[in-house]
């Protein structure tokens, strides 16, 4: 799938419990900080079409969403990514560290299966996707997150990482407690 295989509007599918949609690449969709890291990768992308991690500096980034960040190796198969990178913010809601760890193994429930269809999804565009993911808990109860996630490449070629920043915008407790229902069963 190419970046322009997508519809302006996006696209919505619905795997497991989480429901995501591919959302136009508009930084006017997106939280003010998500906006400027797209902003910092197109900068560092240049005239190529990714940067490479190397020149990816966390530190270049709003401070406030440093501990959100994630970043991947992407493996040939696209059916394997693990976490070369966890921000610490993410621990409290997942419950865990992933870093080292293949993200199919590091989700609870199925959405590992889901982020790594994204993954591939961004691969496959050799771009990047706004994703808007929907969690649906209970009923009558969702949390929804904006997720951002970039290819990067080391040789100018081939995509063999890939970073992402999700930030919630809906009810990101429930979805905490919801994972740590699953890891205590």
């Amino acid at each position: 799938m190419a970046r322009n295989d997508i519809p302006p509007e996006g696209m919505t599918s619905a795997m497991g419990y989480l429901e995501f949609e591919v959302l136009a690449l508009d930084p006017g969709l997106m939280p003010p900080d998500m906006a400027a890291v797209l902003s910092y990768w197109q900068e560092l992308r240049g005239d190529r079409f990714a940067p490479p991690w190397s020149e990816f500096k966390l530190y270049k980034l709003p401070p406030a969403v440093v501990p959100l960040m994630i970043v991947v190796n992407v493996s040939d198969d696209l059916q394997r990514f693990t976490y070369r990178f966890w921000g610490s913010g993410r621990t409290p809601l997942y419950g865990t560290d992933g870093t080292g760890r293949e993200v199919r193994d590091s989700l609870p429930d199925q959405a590992g299966d889901t982020v790594v269809r994204q993954y591939g999804m961004v691969v496959e565009a050799r771009g990047p996707l706004l994703f808007r993911n929907t969690y649906p808990l209970k009923p009558k109860q969702r949390s929804v997150c904006m997720t951002l996630r970039l290819p990067l490449s080391s040789d100018g070629e081939r995509i063999d990482a890939a970073c992402s920043l999700a930030i919630f915008i809906e009810n990101e407790a429930a979805l905490a407690e919801f994972f740590n229902e699953i890891e205590a069963n």
